[in-house]
């Protein structure tokens, strides 16, 4: 007796299918390998725990902060950069450093006032929040992630926030001396 057809012909369809499918999944499965073939150098938990940092090291981490934006503002990249790590000297050149303000952080270049928070540190590194504005309104938030090199406290990265938070009556900040 012969198979209709359209039967034989769904049937075909159907393991052709299924081949499609399945075939990809049974290679992988055969040429992946059982582990992964490096282990990530840094433990997965690894945790740094920050405390509030003492007036001394808030003071150091404040000029260090304002002392480059005040230098970027004033388009004196080589003095800013030298508030940079060495990493991040090391990695890029001040041309680059230059570019990247430029394009990345335009709010550095045209500010009237700086709001520091409270900065938080282990002793080797810390972080500290910067607010920049113009006009009475917020322009930019930064976090400054800091890195103590030779007993001085040295930019390791900056992130941007987001939009400019609003300010608000019950937020509280610090201006650096000298910066305006």
């Amino acid at each position: 007796m012969k198979m209709p057809w359209f039967i034989r012909e769904t049937a075909g369809a159907v393991l052709l299918l299924g081949v499609i499918i399945y075939l990809p999944v049974v290679v992988s499965d055969y040429t992946a390998p059982e582990t992964m073939p490096f282990e990530p150098e840094a433990n997965r938990r690894q945790w740094i725990k920050l405390f509030p940092s003492n007036p001394e090291t808030l003071q150091a981490i404040m000029a260090t902060v304002g002392g480059q934006l005040k230098a970027i503002r004033n388009q004196q990249f080589d003095a800013a950069f030298q508030f940079a790590s060495k990493g991040i000297q090391e990695e890029q050149p001040l041309d680059e450093f230059e570019e990247m303000v430029r394009t990345h952080y335009r709010p550095m270049l045209d500010y009237e006032a700086i709001e520091i928070s409270n900065s938080l540190d282990d002793g080797k590194q810390g972080m500290i929040r910067v607010r920049l504005s113009r006009n009475r309104i917020p322009t930019a938030v930064y976090s400054y992630v800091m890195a103590l090199e030779e007993g001085q406290w040295k930019i390791g990265g900056v992130l941007a926030d987001g939009p400019p938070a609003q300010p608000a009556s019950s937020q509280g900040g610090s201006q650096p001396s000298g910066l305006n």
